[in-house]
C-alpha cells in the first residue's frame, strides 16, 4: 500500500505540471492499449469454387474459409472425366465432317471445323491440367498471375508443381470476380507466403 500511495503522489505530481487532468490520462492509457491486440493475418482468399488457403507447408483447396483437419486434404488429379468429354465431341464432330464432306457446302462444315479445333486445342492444353485438393509447398515450381480480360478470361493464377509422381502439373486458381479488392488480396497472400515477386 506504502508504494501504491508513492505512485499515485509522483504521477498526481506529474500531472499538476503539464496541467492535464487525471481523467484525460487514464482514457489515453485505455486507448493506446486497445492497440496492443493485432489481429491474425488471414492467409485465404476466395476463388469460384471455393476458397484457396496458403499455409506455411502446403496450399488446401477447400469449400470454405476454415480448415479443421488440413491432414484430410489429399492430393489428386481428377481431369480424365473432362478429357474424356471432349474427346468424345472431337470425335463426334470428326464423324460428321467425314461422312458429310461430299454433299455438305463449305458452310455448312465450317462449325464443326471451328468446334474440333476448338476442343482440340483445348485437349491438349488440358493434358497437365490438376484439380487436386492439397499442393505441398516445396513441390510448387512458380506462381502466375493472369490478369484476364473483361467478359472472356477471368482474373486466375497458374500454380506449377510436381505431382506425387514426379510429373509437372499445372493448377489453375480462378478469382471469384474482378474486384480489385479480392485480387489485391490474393496477390499479398502469395507474395508474403514468398511463392510470388
Amino acid at each position: 500500500m506504502i508504494k501504491t500511495d508513492r505512485f499515485r503522489t509522483f504521477f498526481a505530481s506529474k500531472l499538476k505540471k503539464t496541467r492535464i487532468p487525471a481523467s484525460s490520462f487514464l482514457v489515453l492509457v485505455r486507448f493506446e492499449a486497445d492497440f496492443s491486440h493485432i489481429p491474425e493475418t488471414t492467409n485465404y482468399f476466395q476463388t469460384k469454387y471455393g476458397y484457396c488457403h496458403v499455409l506455411p507447408d502446403r496450399i488446401i483447396f477447400a469449400g470454405t474459409n476454415t480448415i479443421e483437419d488440413s491432414t484430410a486434404y489429399n492430393e489428386g488429379n481428377k481431369v480424365a472425366g473432362a478429357l474424356v468429354l471432349q474427346l468424345m465431341i472431337m470425335c463426334a464432330m470428326l464423324y460428321y465432317i467425314f461422312t458429310n464432306a461430299r454433299d455438305a457446302n463449305f458452310w455448312k462444315l465450317l462449325t464443326p471445323v471451328l468446334v474440333v479445333i476448338v476442343f482440340g486445342f483445348s485437349f491438349f492444353t488440358s493434358l497437365r491440367n490438376s484439380t487436386t485438393a492439397l499442393i505441398m509447398r516445396d513441390k510448387i515450381i512458380s506462381v502466375n498471375f493472369v490478369k484476364g480480360l473483361p467478359y472472356l478470361i477471368t482474373p486466375h493464377f497458374v500454380i506449377w508443381f510436381s505431382d506425387n509422381k514426379n510429373r509437372k502439373r499445372k493448377r489453375l486458381v480462378i478469382l471469384s470476380d474482378n474486384s480489385e479488392k479480392n485480387i489485391s488480396e490474393a496477390l499479398r497472400i502469395f507474395r508474403n507466403a514468398s511463392l510470388m515477386m
